[in-house]
């Protein structure tokens, strides 16, 4: 036994120094400056029947491999245009929301995106929907500037703009569209006038936030909770608005103490995640000082003006996060800590849970419409994120733990996040999103000859047509129908086609799923996505007869 330790330790630590100073970068790696560099790119790989994985250089993800082309925005920081009386900005994808944020800061002005949130470039913010605890930031976004990916048999790569009045389907499809649709080179974002908020951190236990949760979450503008399953006290923060005339900004010094213990905690659990993942009483140990060091970031920041946006890792995006109707988050608590009881080798960090303000899936005054990809509560109303990370590809995890483990998240009703190394396929993608059709027609009619790859998630996440159907589209597009034959038609088809598909490939899913599965164990990659496909195929057996009856009518 002890051998056996020992050889996992060294193991570890091997794959440590590896990934520190022996990193060799998957696939081509382009860094284009401008859109016509993008252009020009997209024209190269299309000549060469090659797909394109667009992504802006912050999103961790390991689903690359030699043979992609990365075509990687990073690059593309640049600020294009501000206007304060009108509360716009224009910039390009690579910039960081925090630089962003911090260029508004200057005017007074901010987006209204709050919480504790990854530092992601934009056009990695916006493919992935990501959600702040005063709602996503897609209803941030007026318009923004793409280069479409054109068709073999047409017109190639060519700049558009596109907006929520005047294109709301393709903006639905491209924002969460996990870079799909559209390579975007510009993104307009509203502003709105710069608030402070302040926290107010202390230590309580878990059984007084269950009993007294009812009137917890009303105290506060938002809340933000840090749990240890194996300890009963609990880090709660609550963020209210501050009056400016009565605030008290951080001090040089208590912001380095701030910072420093955020940096120890995050080394920390990443000393834990690559080393003493098999190893329960270290990784408990090391799990109580990751805890106690956010504790001190919280104490340091507590009764102090901040802006209400607060930037995290973008490490934290290969987490899970699940949004889940907020009355269940009791009862959900209570489950976890009696599954980690019985589960103690798994849970390596604290969870993080955050409560989002108002409604789950609002409208913003100039949207004509919602992502077709975002995740969102059927029922709406008040809601909370949950995110974890005991289930990462490095820690190899039980397939069967990770079941059990995110059977209690559907039970109370939540969806899980767009994250790292997630693995789908249409068929979950089917049953998971109400709106997946439209989302796979507005795909159709720009990229029918799916130039463009997802560089987010493994898998597939849009069928194509057949290359005789594409000919028989190719030739119909000729000619000029009215417009409301092409609406009918078009949705005709896809409907057609999706469910032409999903019965071709309803027989084949499950072994599929088992040859992921399977090809996943033996290169060591993410068994925690590959378990999504399995939990998901075993949930969606009963939508195939609604599929097919649709596909009837």
């Amino acid at each position: 036994m002890t051998s056996g330790l020992f050889g996992s330790l060294i193991a570890s630590l091997r794959k440590l120094v590896e990934s520190l100073f022996y990193y060799k970068p998957k696939g081509e790696v382009l860094f284009p400056r401008c859109g016509e560099d993008v252009v020009e790119i997209l024209n190269q790989a299309r000549d060469n029947s090659s797909q394109v994985k667009v992504v802006g250089g912050t999103f961790p993800s390991s689903s690359a491999s030699k043979e992609d082309i990365i075509l990687n925005l990073q690059y593309m920081d640049k600020l294009l245009g501000l206007d304060v009386h009108q509360q716009t900005v224009i910039v390009e994808p690579g910039m960081s929301l925090s630089h962003l944020c911090g260029i508004l800061e200057t005017v007074n002005l901010s987006l209204d995106l709050a919480g504790p949130i990854p530092d992601l470039s934009v056009v990695d913010a916006v493919a992935i929907g990501l959600i702040g605890s005063s709602g996503s930031l897609a209803k941030n976004i007026i318009s923004v500037e793409v280069v479409l990916p054109g068709r073999l048999s047409g017109r190639g790569p060519e700049l558009n703009s596109w907006s929520w009045t005047t294109n709301p389907a393709q903006m639905s499809a491209l924002v969460t569209g996990l870079g799909l649709v559209a390579v975007v080179i510009a993104v307009t974002f509203k502003c709105i006038p710069l608030y402070r908020v302040s926290e107010v951190s202390y230590l309580t236990s878990l059984r007084e936030i269950l009993e007294s949760w009812s009137l917890v979450h009303r105290t506060s503008l938002s809340q933000h909770l840090i749990w240890y399953p194996f300890s009963e006290l609990v880090i709660l923060t609550h963020t209210s608005l501050l009056n400016r005339n009565v605030a008290v900004s951080q001090s040089f010094v208590n912001r380095r103490l701030s910072d420093c213990s955020s940096a120890i905690a995050n080394g920390v659990r990443k000393i834990n995640l690559f080393l003493f993942s098999s190893v329960p009483l270290l990784s408990s140990v090391l799990a109580r000082i990751q805890f106690i060091s956010l504790w001190s970031v919280a104490k340091n920041r507590s009764d102090h003006a901040h802006t209400p946006t607060s930037f995290s890792s973008c490490d934290t995006v290969r987490g899970a996060t699940w949004l889940l109707p907020l009355p269940s988050l009791p009862p959900l608590l209570s489950s976890i800590s009696n599954w980690s009881s019985a589960h103690p080798s798994v849970v390596s960090s604290p969870l993080h849970i955050t409560t989002l303000r108002g409604e789950g899936a609002e409208k913003s005054p100039q949207h004509h419409g919602r992502p077709f990809l975002q995740p969102n509560l059927e029922e709406g109303g008040p809601s909370a994120t949950v995110w974890y990370d005991w289930f990462l590809a490095d820690s190899s995890p039980d397939p069967t733990e990770v079941a059990q483990f995110e059977q209690m998240f559907h039970s109370a009703g939540g969806v899980k996040c767009w994250s790292g190394d997630r693995i789908v396929s249409p068929l979950v993608l089917s049953a998971t999103f109400l709106h997946y059709r439209e989302w796979c027609q507005v795909k159709n009619e720009i990229d029918p000859d799916y130039l463009l790859a997802s560089g987010y998630v493994q898998g597939s996440v849009w069928l194509p047509l057949p290359a005789k159907d594409r000919t028989k589209s190719n030739k119909s597009s000729n000619v000029k129908p009215k417009k409301g034959d092409l609406s009918q038609s078009t949705s005709r088809d896809i409907s057609h086609q999706i469910s032409r598909d999903m019965s071709m490939h309803s027989r084949e899913f499950s072994l599929q799923s088992s040859r992921d599965i399977s090809l996943a164990a033996s290169r060591d990659i993410s068994l925690a996505a590959s378990r999504d496909i399995s939990l998901q195929a075993s949930r969606c057996v009963s939508p195939l007869s609604d599929l097919a009856a649709f596909s009837q009518s």
